[in-house]
């Protein structure tokens, strides 16, 4: 019988949406669990693989052992604001986005955002799996503009209640 060594000779862990090529020896016919008939395959998706081969001189055939594809555990990075920062949960590294777009230079776990927009964060966590957040919609706090259309009436009711009142007058 031919022997069959498939290489990773592990069952392999992966992380989400990423892949693993199954590589079996050269040499002979190949049917793998999948269907598939070449020599390697690529799977995304959890689950036992085999490959039988087929020594194509003698007609003989062997089944490999079951590798085990499995997905690590993983979870998006989330991000809180804290006073002025926008900070993600704890990673191995980082790296900001504005909008989907990287902002040069900023790799730490927190970030004092400048500018009204979405902000995200991709991270690299202990297994290795690269993970982004969902975006963060940022708007500076301050105070609103006010046109000079705008009659602000402030009543002192008493010591413990103040009446605002705003009439706005559109000039158009």
């Amino acid at each position: 019988l031919p022997s069959v060594c498939v290489q990773p000779g592990f069952s392999p862990k992966i992380c989400p949406g990423t892949d693993v090529s199954l590589v079996a020896e050269s040499g002979y016919n190949y049917l793998w669990s999948t269907s598939e008939t070449t020599q390697s395959i690529t799977v995304d998706t959890a689950g036992s693989y085999y490959v039988t081969v087929t020594d194509t001189s003698s007609g003989l055939s062997a089944q490999s052992e079951n590798i085990q594809v499995s997905f690590y555990t993983t979870s998006l990075p989330v991000i809180n604001m804290l006073g002025s920062f926008l900070v993600s949960t704890p990673a191995i590294t980082y790296q900001w986005l504005f909008n989907g777009d990287t902002i040069v230079g900023e790799a730490g776990s927190d970030i004092t955002p400048q500018v009204d927009g979405d902000y995200s964060v991709r991270v690299t966590d202990s297994n290795g799996c690269i993970l982004t957040s969902d975006p963060f919609p940022f708007i500076m706090p301050g105070v609103a503009e006010l046109s000079n259309t705008n009659v602000f009436q402030i009543k002192l009711v008493n010591k413990n209640f103040v009446e605002l009142m705003l009439n706005s007058q559109n000039s158009g």
